[in-house]
């Protein structure tokens, strides 16, 4: 099929058949704005294998991981005002606006993981207990 015999038929340039692919479009560019969240699960497989060293690892790594989130979250919040206000002139805009909030949705889960952590650093990095060493006897005089 050429160009040509594309515009000999002219039902495909109705009114009728583009008005309602024109907010399918618009639906799925919207369902492009932002990204997915990807919350980590609180309780993992590993977890069981995890002595101190470890948690107090992953501790950090989720502290790190936070303040990333943290920042995203806020240039988001910025991109969102922007498109809210630009969309005003151009409504267009507004379908690139972030509706999934995947870094908060993070940030809760990691909060989530970093409880479940501290219980598990208090229960295996317990400093030992030391067992009462007997004193050592004093040396009595002798008159």
């Amino acid at each position: 099929m050429n160009v040509s015999s594309l515009f000999r038929h002219k039902a495909l340039f109705k009114k009728e058949t583009f008005s309602p692919s024109i907010p399918c479009i618009f639906l799925i560019l919207a369902s492009c704005a932002g990204r997915a969240p990807a919350p980590v699960s609180v309780v993992q497989p590993q977890d069981r294998y995890l002595d101190c060293k470890a948690i107090l690892a992953e501790v950090e790594t989720n502290n790190k991981k936070v303040s990333e989130l943290a920042s995203e979250e806020g240039l988001k919040v910025a991109q969102n005002v922007a498109a809210g206000v630009a969309g005003i002139v151009i409504p267009v805009l507004w379908f690139g606006m972030d509706w999934q909030g995947a870094a908060s949705k993070e940030v809760t889960a990691l909060q989530s993981r970093q409880q479940y952590l501290a219980t598990m650093a208090e229960e295996r990095c317990q400093k030992p207990e030391r067992e009462s060493e007997p004193e050592p006897k004093k040396k009595s005089k002798r008159n």
